[in-house]
């Protein structure tokens, strides 16, 4: 397959059902469609730029294995922590 077209359908598929389509659902329900599009596209297009110069400029330093290591603890820190902030944290505001 092209790699092209690998990125297309990794970054699509990846994207679909995210926060960032969750909010185009909602600003699309009051903007115009195209003003969304356009905006929602470069909004993403700026993020994905940061991204991989960001990417670029880490893996000059250290292997793709470290990052995903990194990436996966990042993952699980933010997890822990949104559990934290719903169930014990909104628990305890309610009190």
């Amino acid at each position: 397959m092209n790699e092209g077209i690998r990125i297309i359908l990794t970054i699509f598929c990846t994207e679909m059902g995210d926060r960032s389509q969750i909010s185009a659902i909602a600003l699309a329900a009051i903007y115009d469609f195209w003003v969304v599009s356009i905006g929602g596209s470069v909004g993403h297009m700026v993020a994905l730029a940061l991204a991989i110069m960001f990417g670029k400029a880490v893996s000059s330093y250290t292997s793709e294995k470290c990052i995903n290591i990194v990436g996966g603890i990042l993952f699980l820190i933010f997890s822990a922590y949104s559990i934290l902030v719903y169930y014990v944290l909104e628990d305890e505001a309610e009190k």
